[in-house]
């Protein structure tokens, strides 16, 4: 009886452990974009993350600096945990990443340096509250919603 009821209890946990997908935690080591950045893991070993459903602009686009400058505010040095279904072509990890809690990838949408980008295995919830900071950033005229010329060119997905 005892071991029937530690299966299940396994089987629970390990089917809740893989609808919820993976997860990767570390010291963020570089930040290379507004929506990219490097973790080094407890093995040493370096993963570049991709932040999911945003899309950042380039470091040669406007804003794009700031973008950097803000994400690097908020995790360089951090512990940060990654939770992630998928990886892109390049091999990177496309996930959200939190530090304290805190949905880093929607803090780069508040500030207005990011918009929302549909995809890369999102549940509902995160796009509908993504698709709203974008709106209440765009209405505070916050970031790349300041100036059209600057929406203009913010690249499209890669």
């Amino acid at each position: 009886m005892k071991t029937g009821i530690a299966v299940c209890c396994l089987a629970l946990v390990f089917g809740a452990t893989s609808a919820l997908g993976l997860s990767l935690s570390g010291r963020v080591f570089r930040v290379t974009s507004g929506d990219e950045l490097t973790i080094i893991d407890t093995g040493n070993a370096l993963h570049t993350v991709r932040l999911a459903g945003i899309r950042a602009p380039g470091p040669d686009q406007p804003f794009g600096r700031d973008a950097r400058t803000h994400l690097r505010t908020l995790l360089l040095g951090r512990f940060a945990i990654v939770h992630y279904r998928q990886r892109d072509s390049a091999k990177r990890i496309i996930g959200k990443v939190t530090y304290g809690g805190a949905d880093v990838n929607l803090r780069q949408i508040q500030a207005g340096l990011a918009r929302f980008q549909q995809g890369h295995g999102m549940g509902a919830g995160d796009q509908r509250t993504y698709r709203r900071a974008e709106e209440q950033a765009r209405g505070a005229g916050l970031g790349i919603w300041q100036d059209s010329a600057a929406r203009g060119q913010l690249r499209r997905p890669r």
